[in-house]
């Protein structure tokens, strides 16, 4: 057990230990990489420690993740506590996973300069673990206002883009932490997708509108597919949903019409 950290305490709030752990593991992925094209203020993941609820969020711009904790004993008032990938990275290998049924619980304790996690779990403390706080940037985008926008618009259900797989890949912590199956994937634009997992987990992809791409890889395999159709099926328009002008071949359907 380390010793505890002198601390002038400006927040204060207690959570449970595994829902918070989650939500670090799943939204870590999104925070863009320390590189030299990188945008700085996005180099963090943001604690939106409120009196109600707590978030925890991060983005590069083209994916954005938000994670939902309901807290034990909420801050008075609302603060945002910003973590370097580096730190969130620290409390993840010092507070694992928790298997046990037993309800493990974390105290956050803030200052301007530093976050202390403590496990304040029984009637024993256990472990503590102060990190350094990033200085507050306003150039940090409002996530939970950008997702709020996101999650109102109507799906755009003719929107055809094409995501990197890099991009998708980054929700599978979420789907591993909220031991779900399927991400579920809501359009609401042209090019980007509302994706949401289970009910503490919501976040936003970026792809590309690649809607005459797919149309043409679309219609050049329904003609590559095409003899593998039914009579009937060829007849009833199947094809044509590919907008293609294919006809039937008139001696498979020989026979078919009075």
């Amino acid at each position: 057990m380390t010793a505890a950290v002198p601390i002038t305490t400006v927040c204060d709030l207690t959570v449970p230990w595994v829902p918070f752990r989650r939500a670090l593991c799943a939204v870590l992925p999104h925070a863009a990489k320390d590189k030299e094209d990188s945008i700085a203020s996005l180099v963090r993941v943001r604690i939106y420690a409120r009196p109600d609820r707590v978030y925890v969020a991060a983005s590069d711009r083209f994916t954005v993740a938000l994670a939902l904790v309901e807290p034990l004993v909420p801050p008075a008032e609302e603060h945002h506590l910003d973590l370097a990938p580096d730190e969130v990275r620290k409390i993840l290998a010092v507070f694992p996973e928790r298997k046990d049924e037993l309800d493990y619980t974390l105290q956050l304790v803030a200052s301007t300069e530093q976050l202390e996690v403590r496990d304040v779990s029984g009637m024993v403390d256990g472990e503590r673990l102060a990190v350094n706080l990033l200085p507050y940037s306003e150039d940090f985008p409002n996530l939970p206002l950008t997702l709020a926008r996101y999650a109102h618009r109507e799906p755009v259900e003719a929107s055809r883009p094409a995501f990197p797989l890099e991009f998708l890949a980054r929700f599978k912590p979420a789907l591993k932490c909220w031991d779900e199956s399927n991400v579920r994937l809501s359009m609401i634009g042209l090019s980007s997708g509302l994706v949401l997992v289970g009910e503490h987990f919501v976040g936003a992809v970026t792809g590309v509108q690649q809607s005459e791409e797919i149309d043409l890889d679309r219609a050049a395999w329904a003609t590559c597919l095409a003899d593998d159709l039914p009579p009937l099926d060829r007849l009833a328009g199947v094809i044509d949903i590919t907008h293609l002008t294919t006809e039937a071949d008139p001696a498979d359907t020989e026979g078919d019409t009075p």
